[in-house]
């Protein structure tokens, strides 16, 4: 499950023109990095595994796509 949402956000990140450069490949590694890192945190009293994950994935694709937004601009600002 954690895969294929994975995929599915990258894909819909790599139909945005700002991000025509990148591999699919290292943004489904951004994006799986970051659902690793927040497995640790979760609370399954507080809802679904599903919902969480699709929200920090969401999360972290606005912040990728700030990220090099701002870059194209060149005001280079590092969000990690």
């Amino acid at each position: 499950m954690i895969v294929a949402t994975v995929r599915s956000c990258a894909k819909r990140l790599k139909n945005r023109k700002i991000l025509h450069f990148l591999d699919i490949e290292d943004i489904e590694q951004e994006l799986m990095y970051e659902a690793l890192l927040c497995l640790q945190i979760f609370d399954e009293s507080k809802g679904s595994f599903e919902h969480y994950l699709r929200k920090v994935l969401f999360r972290r694709s606005v912040t990728i796509l700030q990220f090099y937004s701002y870059a194209k601009r060149g005001s280079f600002i590092d969000f990690k």
